[in-house]
């Protein structure tokens, strides 16, 4: 099995993306996100985006690459891109959610570069945000 990596980058909406725009761009996403083996998580805030992929390094650059040349959004920075023990987001292509700006603070501001990856303290708030927010605001 390949030695699995995640990329989490926060970026800035170009325009103010309406919701048939981000569908549209999360039915691309998920098609490639398949046929890649990456999966991952999209939040987003008042148009600021944060995502987290995770799979096989190759197939994640890949994809990282494509996310950077798309003209949906700027100011792209990369807060992590390391290699982890397990994915997070085994079951979503690309799972989505609203976020608030308290949520998005509180995971910009986390340490992402722990020793014990699956202790991240940043991983952890990603994953419990969906859980705690995935109901009612969210398309799987």
């Amino acid at each position: 099995m390949n030695k699995l990596f995640a990329i989490v980058y926060v970026s800035t909406m170009t325009h103010n993306m309406s919701i048939g725009e981000i569908e549209y761009l999360l039915e691309r996403a998920r098609e490639r996100n398949k046929e890649h083996q990456v999966t991952g998580l999209l939040l987003c805030y008042k148009g600021t985006f944060m995502q987290y992929i995770e799979g096989p390094d190759a197939d994640l650059n890949f994809i990282y690459d494509i996310i950077k040349a798309d003209n949906n959004h700027h100011n792209i920075i990369q807060i992590v891109h390391t290699a982890i023990s397990a994915r997070e987001f085994s079951d979503w292509s690309m799972a989505y959610s609203v976020a608030s700006k308290k949520q998005i603070d509180a995971l910009t501001q986390q340490s992402w570069l722990e020793s014990d990856e699956r202790k991240s303290t940043g991983r952890a708030l990603l994953s419990e945000f969906w859980k705690v927010n995935a109901l009612g605001r969210s398309i799987r």
